[in-house]
């Protein structure tokens, strides 16, 4: 590109990254085993359609979601490993919805987001004593700007996909532990709104930093 007298090549980074091979062996363009990334696309979104038809029959525009969620997870499974390290992509592993996948993360948003359906955005409050779950959520929550510098700093994607699961398992183990919309009482309930937006919003922009839309619901 140098030669090409392209002035901002001097800008580019070569980023490596490893191999990915199938759960049945390696791509081979020699012995004529070839995969393309439009059919792993179309696979995925087609049991990405399978597995939201069973979970939520009555869901609408189940062909979307499915679209979003499938390539999602392709995306989300290229990325979530450090990026020089070889991996297996397998179909059943990316589309666990109770794994460390995009599937995981979009339904987590999709949790928060029927809370806040559910029970608004909430009014004012005051922070006083929380409970352990609480406190970890803010302080993962807190550490979104300092993983985005990282990843940057270091051409890591993978530190974005990797703190996206790991704010969901916090936000989930919250949900479930502390009652949100029958909390005791109103400051408490609006405190605790205030972290399932906060989860949500950033949520959504770590997968949309990552190139994966973010159903509202699934």
């Amino acid at each position: 590109l140098e030669l090409m007298g392209k002035e901002w090549a001097k800008d580019l980074v070569h980023v490596a990254y490893g191999m990915v091979s199938l759960e049945d062996g390696s791509m081979s363009t020699r012995k004529g085993k070839v995969v393309y990334l439009e059919d792993v696309i179309q696979k995925c979104v087609q049991k990405a359609h399978d597995i939201i038809a069973e979970k939520n029959p009555s869901l609408e525009n189940k062909e979307e979601i499915a679209r979003t969620v499938g390539v999602g997870a392709v995306i989300f499974g290229a990325l979530y490993n450090n990026k020089i390290k070889d991996v297996t992509f397998s179909y059943d592993k990316v589309l666990n919805f109770e794994g460390e996948t995009s599937c995981y993360v979009q339904y987590t948003c999709a949790r928060a987001n029927s809370v806040l359906e559910k029970g608004g955005r909430g009014g004012t409050y005051s922070v006083g004593e929380v409970v352990p779950q609480e406190f970890e959520l803010v302080k993962k929550l807190a550490d979104f700007p300092s993983t985005l510098h990282d990843a940057l700093e270091k051409y890591e994607p993978c530190f974005v996909a990797r703190y996206a699961v790991d704010l969901s398992q916090l936000f989930n183990k919250f949900y479930f532990d502390c009652s949100i919309l029958n909390a005791g009482d109103e400051n408490t309930r609006n405190f605790r709104l205030a972290l399932t937006q906060a989860t949500l919003v950033t949520l959504t922009n770590a997968l949309r930093l990552l190139g994966i839309g973010v159903p509202e619901k699934m």
